[in-house]
């Protein structure tokens, strides 16, 4: 019995270097694959490097409001187009011309600074001399004249219900029984940034978006539509719509006093 255990350890003792070495050699085979594995992991890690990719489009942002600062409009002067029309009212037939444009608003050293947009109408066959001539515009700043140019003095006006409503499309323009150009010929004008009246940068619109400057604009529009041409012997009227176009017409009529011989001789609002 005690030869049959000796045997047995003995067999144990020369096993043991065996199952040893063995072990030591699968345990490079078991780093080498660890090893490539966390090789082939490494790139899947480093997929934050794509972050230079974001950074890039959050710099671009900025320079968009870059852009929004630094826009700027067409003031080159163009010459202004004219049509002629006809028109019925109270059964008489009208003759008339249209004239669109825009006028400049130049410095000191003749630099444009901004364009105010304008149509004009005049009674064909007439004597301007004896025509009064009457500038018409809405509230602002901020606001067109087309309310009072296609919804009340203009020789067209916009199709409404009976009931004075807006019918449903398509909407539809036709004579304007209640123009003024059978008694007067029309200068409609746009205030600064509405319609197509435009300042040559944004930075400089805010220049003509304020009381004083709004005022100055219109003051000056006046002045230059006035030209030897037009500044004839004859009765200005300023037709103005609701608001901020009461204080418009009274500040300029303070200004003509002292820079101009253009005085509006009356004035009448739709509203205060």
């Amino acid at each position: 019995m005690k030869r049959v255990l000796a045997v047995i350890l003995g067999l144990i003792f020369c096993l043991l270097p065996a199952l040893a070495q063995q072990q030591d050699s699968d345990s490079p085979k078991k780093s080498d694959k660890e090893q490539k594995a966390k090789k082939e992991d490494k790139p899947a890690a480093q997929k934050p490097a794509e972050a230079p990719a974001t950074t890039s489009e959050s710099k671009a942002e900025p320079a968009k409001d870059g852009d929004d600062k630094e826009v700027r409009f067409d003031v080159s002067e163009v010459a202004p187009e004219v049509t002629h029309h006809q028109i019925t009212v109270s059964g008489s037939v009208l003759k008339y011309t249209a004239t669109a444009g825009r006028l400049p608003l130049k410095r000191a050293d003749g630099k444009i600074e901004a364009e105010m947009f304008f149509v004009a109408y005049t009674l064909d066959g007439a004597d301007a001399a004896k025509r009064p001539l009457t500038f018409a515009f809405n509230g602002g700043p901020g606001s067109a004249t087309v309310w009072l140019h296609m919804g009340a003095l203009g020789p067209k006006h916009v199709m409404m219900k009976p009931e004075g409503f807006m019918p449903a499309a398509p909407y539809r323009v036709e004579d304007n029984p209640y123009t003024l150009l059978d008694k007067s010929d029309l200068v409609f004008i746009d205030a600064m940034s509405t319609g197509f009246s435009r300042s040559a940068t944004s930075e400089l619109s805010k220049k003509y978006l304020g009381v004083s400057g709004d005022i100055k604009a219109f003051s000056e529009f006046i002045r230059m539509y006035l030209t030897p041409g037009n500044c004839i012997q004859r009765h200005y009227f300023a037709f103005h719509g609701a608001a901020f176009s009461d204080t418009r017409i009274q500040q300029r009529q303070r200004r003509a006093l002292h820079f101009t011989d253009s005085f509006i001789h009356h004035d009448r609002g739709v509203s205060p």
